[in-house]
Order: structure tokens, then sequence, then C-alpha cells
């Protein structure tokens, strides 16, 4: 079953009244998005569906594509809070790249494919080098190296090949579970068979 993925929850954020209403405008905008599509929205639009003035949101984001990025920001942040969870879990190192793999697997496709607005979001982010694109890969790079530095200290993992190598190799290993263009290519039973087998080969590649 595929997780469902929500808006930010405003009930458990707190901050000055400016923060909690920027958080509004994005939770706003992230269902007009959903509703009406990023490419078809202006200002204007999201403005009046909102309830509010053109100024008002320009109170908080300077242009379309910066309310653009807020949305995409949060979405893909609830991805990273999951892979970050993986990365401090208790299990093996063996098993959290499995478990990577899967994470971005199941929640991207959630996330991209089941909601086609928020693809067409995303995959504008993808096109423009968005800074929340850029950030989000660190974050998967971060979680990566975090992961093999765990499998080495435990001696589960090989040590000879430079560090850097092994998560660049990794993160193109990942790339096609992990981006919303390359998941629309194959269904869900097609990318969970080929998630196993690509964590197979990279797990095997990295045994002492």
């Amino acid at each position: 079953m595929l997780p469902e993925i929500k808006p930010i929850p405003l009930e458990i954020k707190r901050g000055p009244a400016e923060h909690v209403r920027r958080l509004q405008v994005i939770n706003a905008a992230w269902k007009h998005f959903g509703d009406h599509g990023y490419e078809k929205t202006s200002v204007a639009a999201l403005a009046k569906d909102i309830g509010v003035s053109s100024t008002y949101l320009y109170r908080f984001f300077d242009s379309k594509q910066s309310i653009g990025e807020a949305v995409c920001s949060e979405a893909l942040a609830q991805i990273a809070k999951k892979l970050i969870a993986v990365q401090k879990g208790t299990g093996s190192s063996f098993q959290k790249i499995r478990d990577v793999f899967q994470t971005l697997l199941t929640n991207g496709y959630a996330m991209f494919l089941k909601d086609r607005q928020m693809h067409e979001l995303v995959a504008t982010a993808i096109s423009h080098n968005w800074e929340c694109v850029q950030n989000h890969r660190e974050v998967i790079r971060s979680v990566l190296q975090s992961i093999i530095e765990q499998g080495r200290h435990a001696q589960a993992f090989e040590r000879k090949t430079p560090i850097d190598e092994v998560v660049k190799g990794l993160f193109v290993a990942i790339t096609p579970f992990a981006n919303p263009l390359l998941l629309q290519q194959r269904n869900l039973e097609e990318l969970e068979d080929a998630a196993r087998a690509m964590s197979g080969l990279v797990l095997r590649s990295l045994a002492p």
C-alpha cells in the first residue's frame, strides 16, 4: 500500500504569526496546484482561490516560482524525513541500503505519480534545477554516505574504494527510483522488482 502524502499539519507547527500565515499560504497553494496544476496557475488566480489579494501573497513570496519552490520543498521534506529515519534506525547497514531504495520508490511514486499535479510541479522543479531539488539530492547523498560509514565501521562493507566514489555510484544506482521523470516510465510492480535487484547488486559490490 502506498503511503499518503499530505500538506503540512499546521496544528503542530509553532512560531510567530507571520510564520504560521506563510505556512497557511503554502498549504493553500499545495491544494490549488493539486486541483489546477502549477503551470496553469497565476498568482492572481491563487490569491483569489485562497481569498486574499495578490499583494498579500507578495508579502511572503516574490513570485509564483517561489511559491512553487516552497510547496515542492515541503513535499520533498516529507521524503527526506523518512530517509533520515532509515539512516538513524537500528537495522543493519545492509538493510538500511535496501530501505533507502524502497523509501524513495514508494514515497516518490505515491507523491509524484498518484498525484499528477504534484508530478508536474516536481518535474518543473527538476527541469529548472530549483534549489529545493538540489537540496533533496544532497539529503540523499548525505544519508547514503552516513550508512556507508556505519557499514564500514561495523566491518560489513569494504573499505578500499574511496567513499566519495562509492556514494557517487550509489546515487547513480538509486536515481531511477527517486526521479519522477524516470518513475513514470514503468509501473510500480516492475519498479519494486528492479529496486530489489539493484539494491542486491549494490550490496554485493559493497561486501568486504
